[in-house]
């Protein structure tokens, strides 16, 4: 290998028998939730990548910068990515609030390089009481980058 870096293609048609690879965005608090969230994302037809695959963070032995590269590396490389969150409210470290959902620092990075790129996303509540998760909402087509103040995603997202 020479070392070129090969740029993903988000526009392209999966065959019949190749299902999406999806990458997971979530919080830290949800990382116990991983193996329901991953269970989720096969039971709806995707192949997913989560960030919390190798707990190493979590029990910081790497580098916060390091971990989020990683994780922007396999965004490049998925072809959706699915938001887990709890609802609007339940934690105040949330920086954020799309579709009734917290959303925290890491995920919004992940949002806005998933927007730039072309991804779809797609949106979930997580009870974490309950184990239930539940679909509230996709975007197909990018929009103008989050602003500060307001909830940046278009009115034409849908919930299936």
């Amino acid at each position: 290998m020479t070392g070129d870096r090969v740029e993903p293609s988000k526009n392209h048609e999966l065959p019949a028998d190749e299902k999406p690879v999806v990458y997971t965005a979530m919080p830290k608090y949800l990382a116990v939730m991983d193996p329901y969230i991953g269970a989720y994302v096969y039971n709806n037809d995707a192949v997913p990548i989560t960030p919390w695959m190798y707990p190493f963070w979590l029990l910081d032995q790497v580098d916060r910068a390091a971990f989020r590269n990683g994780n922007a590396q396999y965004i490049d490389l998925a072809d959706e990515v699915w938001v887990f969150s709890t609802e609007s409210g339940q934690f105040t470290d949330a920086i954020d609030t799309l579709y009734g959902l917290d959303i925290h620092d890491g995920v919004l990075r992940e949002i806005e390089q998933a927007n730039r790129l072309g991804t779809p996303i797609r949106f979930h509540h997580v009870d974490h009481d309950s184990q239930r998760i539940t679909h509230v909402g996709t975007v197909t087509e990018p929009w103008e980058p989050i602003p500060e103040e307001a909830d940046g995603i278009p009115e034409t997202s849908s919930a299936e």
